[in-house]
């Protein structure tokens, strides 16, 4: 239900995961999780760099994935523009 293109792509560095956004703006901000939190249900990304940014870009600077129960997870998207955080929140359910 966007209604732009693009793709984040996750895997596993280490003791890590990170995460690639590779935004609609045309920039690849990259964002590292430590692991899950205690109860199992959230991950948290924080920013660790990003390619093709000018000093105007909007960036994101982390993400929040929720898994709310089976086939549903939800994620809230930090992005920084002019020096200004905005959240976004996106919730997504398995349609059978």
């Amino acid at each position: 239900g966007h209604d732009t293109s693009m793709i984040t792509m996750y895997h596993v560095d280490g003791s890590r995961i990170l995460a690639t956004h590779y935004c609609a703006v045309g920039n690849q901000p990259r964002m590292a999780a430590a692991g899950l939190s205690p109860d199992g249900k959230t991950l948290t990304f924080r920013f660790v760099d990003a390619t093709n940014v000018t000093p105007d870009s909007e960036v994101m600077q982390g993400l929040v994935v929720t898994f709310e129960g089976p086939g549903r997870f939800a994620q809230a998207w930090t992005s920084r523009a002019k020096g200004k955080d905005q959240v976004g929140t996106f919730t997504y359910t398995r349609v059978r």
